[in-house]
């Protein structure tokens, strides 16, 4: 989680709680707008990225089954 987080590229920001006794293996992101974010979910779901579109917030969900490289892949697709 904490390397998805230090990488997001510009443009996006994390909508969870980042203290450690609030942070959960689930986060919010989002993109600069609802319709961006919207277009990044559809992308991402287009290159079989798994992840939730939550109103206007991308909901990734990282877990003990994802590598590092999954956690890459997510990255390099939030980018473009």
């Amino acid at each position: 989680m904490d390397h998805l987080i230090a990488s997001l590229p510009s443009g996006f920001r994390v909508h969870s709680p980042l203290s450690a006794e609030q942070r959960s293996h689930i986060v919010c992101l989002q993109a600069a707008t609802p319709e961006k974010t919207a277009e990044v979910f559809k992308r991402l779901r287009e290159k079989k990225i798994w992840l939730s579109l939550r109103g206007d917030r991308l909901r990734v969900a990282p877990h003990v089954y994802n590598s590092t490289d999954d956690v890459n892949r997510l990255i390099d697709g939030l980018k473009g």
